[in-house]
């Protein structure tokens, strides 16, 4: 479903699996970057906020079987993105690009893929002369 952009089905069949299994900490993930795709076309503000604490809720749960899950992270971030919180955003992607050795779902090819999104991602806003913000960036997400 979700390779045929048929987001719909896709969620439904996934909440299908968590009904089965809620310890699959991928399709938390998944779920949540459904709900926050469709985010982006919600009508109202209040709207948005009720999707996007679903969103952080369904992260939440992922992290929790998974808390090296470096995808959950970056789905963190794009929620900053939404909300315009750019220090939130580098701290999240931090997150990610610490978490990406450690995550199990992750193969060789994606880590180094991630990594070198994440990192070109944060080296867009530094400069020179700051510290990495990968050294600092230490506090506590969720």
């Amino acid at each position: 479903y979700y390779n045929e952009e048929n987001f719909e089905g896709a969620l439904e069949a996934i909440k299908s699996g968590l009904n089965f299994d809620p310890n699959m900490s991928t399709a938390w993930v998944t779920k949540a970057k459904i709900e926050l795709g469709t985010a982006l076309d919600m009508g109202t503000e209040a709207e948005l906020k009720a999707l996007i604490a679903q969103v952080k809720e369904d992260i939440a749960k992922a992290l929790a079987i998974n808390p090296n899950q470096a995808e959950a992270y970056l789905t963190l971030s794009e929620i900053e993105i939404i909300t315009g919180d750019r220090a939130k955003e580098l701290e999240l992607r931090g997150k990610a690009l610490q978490a990406i050795p450690l995550d199990i779902t992750l193969g060789k090819a994606e880590k180094e893929a991630m990594r070198r999104y994440i990192e070109s991602e944060i080296k867009v806003t530094g400069s020179s002369t700051e510290e990495p913000v990968t050294e600092i960036i230490t506090e506590e997400v969720i």
